[in-house]
């Protein structure tokens, strides 16, 4: 098993949060991990926030070349707009890849 440390950075605005809940699939050259639940809890992707996870991944996926984000609804809460900044993973090896983000999401 492998764990790959996450890092999700939200917006200032004050409508850039979201309670859907985010999940992420990484891509390298030898793989891909699976699809995985970010939020600890509801509150993880509100404005301004930057919370970091662990992903695991059943083996080493080599450099990261791209990432997935999935948005889905969070209970009853009704569909928002989330405004991502950006997206850092760091490999169990120490390397760094940044995903430059900046842009809404929206739907699922």
């Amino acid at each position: 098993m492998t764990v790959y440390k996450v890092q999700v950075s939200t917006g200032q605005g004050a409508l850039a949060g979201t309670f859907d809940t985010i999940s992420i699939t990484l891509l390298g050259i030898d793989g891909e991990s699976p699809k995985n639940v970010l939020d600890n809890y509801w509150l993880d992707f509100q404005p301004g926030r930057v919370r970091e996870y662990e992903v695991p991944s059943e083996r080493a996926l080599g450099p990261i070349l791209l990432i997935r984000l999935h948005k889905e609804p969070y209970s009853v809460f009704p569909e928002t707009m989330w405004y991502c900044n950006t997206v850092r993973v760091t490999s169990p090896e120490g390397d760094i890849y940044r995903f430059p983000c900046y842009r809404w999401i929206q739907g699922y």
